[in-house]
């Protein structure tokens, strides 16, 4: 069954990154994941979920706020005892952060891209390897936001 749901959101996932989604479909799909995302103990839907917020997000700048939105909300619905059960192993695999922690982070790093190469660029070019202002800007954009319904969340 866990396999199953697995693949039906990395379908989806496939989807939002291959298709333009009318504005209605993607807030079903922003409805449908977070819940999933925070789902306790089932750590490879946790993951397929992050991969779907993270590419809604990345794609359809419109609904950003919104879906830091429902993520705040439901880190408030969940009881205070399990808010920090939730972790996401990093790279070396020997230290853990929490699965909120990893989520804003790469919803925040999803907002920079770096240039689309030109083919008469060089491939080794340091301005290949920077950022363009413009996603630099909506990273910043993007943190501030985040930190505007972090503080406004913690206020209530």
């Amino acid at each position: 069954m866990v396999h199953k749901i697995v693949e039906i959101l990395n379908k989806v996932n496939d989807l939002v990154n291959r298709e333009t989604l009318p504005d209605t479909i993607v807030l079903e799909i922003i409805s449908i994941t977070l819940p999933t995302f925070f789902v306790e103990g089932i750590h490879s839907i946790q993951l397929a979920s992050l991969n779907v917020v993270r590419s809604v997000f990345s794609r359809y700048e419109p609904h950003r706020n919104n879906i830091l939105e429902d993520i705040f909300n439901s880190l408030v619905k969940l009881p205070k005892t399990k808010r920090n059960l939730r972790s996401y192993k990093l790279y070396d695999q020997k230290k853990s952060i929490q699965m909120v922690s990893a989520l804003v982070l790469q919803l925040i790093q999803c907002c920079t891209a770096l240039p689309k190469k030109r083919y008469d660029e060089e491939e080794d070019g340091e301005d290949s390897k920077k950022a363009s202002p413009n996603s630099y800007t909506a990273a910043i954009k993007c943190a501030s936001t985040f930190l505007g319904s972090f503080l406004k969340n913690c206020t209530k």
